[in-house]
């Protein structure tokens, strides 16, 4: 994989995971962590580091997801 298109990847990967970052207190569900700025960037890089087939893409895969439905649940 070239390093632009592992770059890309790695940011929309980090672009899903951390989209919908703005939370609400809306009784029965748990707040959504706020991120600071730049964090985007910081975890891009990170993800740079690791197979496009490895346990930490499920990881956030599978935590996209719950974001997701924590989003319905507010």
């Amino acid at each position: 994989m070239t390093s632009l298109r592992r770059r890309l990847t790695a940011l929309v990967i980090a672009t899903i995971w951390l989209s919908g970052c703005a939370s609400a207190d809306y009784s029965g569900c748990p707040p959504l962590i706020q991120y600071p700025p730049g964090f985007a960037d910081e975890l891009a890089d990170e993800l740079l580091t690791v197979k496009p087939d490895g346990a930490i893409v499920r990881a956030v895969t599978d935590y996209y997801v719950t974001r997701r439905m924590l989003e319905v649940c507010q």
